[in-house]
């Protein structure tokens, strides 16, 4: 079962991903049309202060900390 923290990663790894490939310099194989979806992904994407926010309204769903237990 998925876990919020783990969904916290995950959104996280995923912000990564996007970023890295939008950089040439990382990424220097991908195709222009990937760069570029990728981009647009971003446009949107949550930036860290939101991601932190939503863990923090919603930790149930999302949380930036191992549950106790």
């Amino acid at each position: 079962m998925t876990q919020p923290l783990d969904r916290y990663k995950a959104i996280k790894q995923s912000k990564k991903l996007l970023e890295e490939l939008c950089d040439p310099g990382k990424t220097p194989r991908v195709p222009s049309l990937v760069r570029d979806r990728a981009r647009t992904a971003l446009r949107h994407f949550p930036n860290d202060f939101e991601i932190d926010t939503l863990a923090s309204h919603c930790p149930d769903i999302i949380n930036n900390r191992q549950q106790g237990g």
